[in-house]
């Protein structure tokens, strides 16, 4: 179960993300420009650790449904880790769209 603080602190790595790889000058151009078309060889690349802070942002919540499952599946998981993941299967159930994907 991952409490709303913890997706708060998600996004503002997001956007420290964001704005570490932004040329302000860049940006200015792109705004002036309504027909912007990027070019590929001026993109930044992610670090490691930027590139996994992106990936567990964006990473859906059927994903992290499975990753439950697969948890609660373990044979040596003690009853504390069951507890906790029913708990987080339960916070994600809770939205229909996501109850219904679970089963997908």
């Amino acid at each position: 179960y991952l409490p709303p603080s913890a997706y708060m602190a998600s996004l503002n790595d997001l956007l420290k993300v964001s704005i570490k790889y932004s040329d302000p000058e860049e940006l200015k151009r792109m705004a002036a420009d309504a027909a912007y078309n990027p070019d590929p060889t001026k993109v930044k690349q992610l670090s490691a650790e930027d590139r996994e802070i992106l990936d567990s942002i964006i990473e859906s919540d059927v994903v992290r449904m499975k990753r439950v499952l697969e948890k609660l599946r373990k044979v040596d998981a003690s009853s504390e880790d069951l507890v906790q993941s029913l708990e987080e299967l339960q916070y994600y159930v809770e939205t229909i769209d996501n109850a219904c994907d679970l089963w997908k």
